[in-house]
């Protein structure tokens, strides 16, 4: 990839903004790993061994808890079968993501939410008043808002790119008519 010097220049002038610089590196690292985050954080197992078969539930569909020896119809509890497994001392077994719980499931383990931070329940964050994860609810959070930015940012862009370039054509009545309404929006946000 060819890069002008005009381009070099501006980068190299970037990186000596070292805060700017480094809040550009984790910030796009923490975007990149939420993209992950159901690999991360889910109360989905990332890999169930269960009779010599394996299981991938957390890129495939719902698996209902008869598959696994259950006796509930619906999805299959990963963590209570992650226990199950482990006090049968078998070849079965149940591998978890770091946190396993999803942003929208409440833990009833006996304590009244919110619960303070634990390593034992995995709850690294604690959980919120109703027992919620704090920690998948801020990943799962961050994913969204970040979406929602960057769609923003390139509508803005695109529509900006578009009204520029009908103000660049079109000339004339069209730029006073677009310069009046800038000025317009520039004085109401004054008044606010």
């Amino acid at each position: 990839m060819v890069i002008s010097p005009l381009t070099k220049k501006k980068l190299i002038n970037f990186k000596r903004i070292k805060r700017g610089y480094w809040s550009f590196i984790i910030l796009s690292t923490m975007l990149v790993l939420s993209l992950f985050a159901e690999f991360l954080i889910n109360s989905k197992a990332l890999l169930v061994k269960y009779q010599d078969n394996y299981y991938f539930p957390v890129i495939s569909d719902v698996r209902l808890g008869t598959e696994f020896g259950q006796a509930n119809a619906g999805e299959a509890d990963y963590r209570l079968l992650q226990l199950s497994f482990e006090a049968q001392k078998g070849e079965n077994f149940v591998i978890m993501p770091l946190v396993p719980w999803n942003p929208y499931e409440q833990d009833f383990s006996g304590d009244y939410p919110p619960n303070a931070p634990s390593a034992d329940s995995r709850h690294f964050l604690g959980t919120d008043v109703i027992g919620r994860d704090i920690l998948a609810r801020l990943v799962y959070g961050f994913r969204t808002a970040m979406g929602f930015a960057l769609l923003t940012m390139a509508a803005s862009y695109a529509i900006g790119v578009a009204v520029g370039c009908a103000m660049g054509f079109l000339g004339g009545s069209l730029i006073c008519l677009f310069s009046d309404l800038l000025r317009f929006g520039q004085w109401c946000r004054f008044c606010m």
